[in-house]
């Protein structure tokens, strides 16, 4: 497979993907609580299109679609999948655990008695004050890196076994 075709299935399937996780905040999720989206909200509107699985869909599909998405555009013989897929999974699995209760507590303690440059943080804080720690959600971080290193590498191997 040629390299512009993969880079433009890597992009298309990392686009989809994206746009899968945002339907989820669009339609599933209160949008009181994704102020980002409230103008835009289909919450009140339409019934939920994703029950129990939209809950842990948004963090597999941030670190899924933005691995590849990211596999495509740094598309060079340099490129190293494994770092561009566990860069995202360490983002956000740091973003998913800053939520959890005793950190919330330390950053937002740390944050009252540091220095007032601290105050760039403010809206990690309001995130992780605000947001919900949930154990699957790290499962699915791990699961969705793990299936875009594997779908990059597929392709990969795809592209290097036709230009051997």
């Amino acid at each position: 497979m040629s390299r512009q075709k993969q880079t433009w299935i890597l992009a298309g399937v990392g686009l989809f993907t994206l746009a899968v996780g945002t339907l989820v905040y669009l339609t599933d999720r209160d949008p009181m609580l994704v102020p980002f989206f409230s103008g835009v909200s289909l919450y009140e509107l339409t019934p939920s299109l994703f029950g129990i699985q939209g809950l842990s869909l948004p963090t597999f599909t941030h670190v899924f679609s933005l691995s590849l998405l990211t596999a495509a555009l740094l598309d060079t013989p340099r490129f190293s999948p494994l770092v561009v897929c566990a860069s995202w999974l360490v983002i956000d699995l740091t973003f998913e655990l800053v939520q959890h209760p005793l950190i919330v507590e330390h950053l937002s303690g740390a944050m009252d008695a540091g220095p007032a440059w601290f105050s760039v943080f403010e809206p990690v804080r309001r995130y992780a004050v605000h947001g919900t720690y949930d154990p699957l959600d790290l499962l699915s971080i791990v699961v969705g890196a793990g299936l875009a290193l594997a779908l990059i590498s597929l392709l990969s191997g795809s592209r290097a076994g036709n230009e051997a």
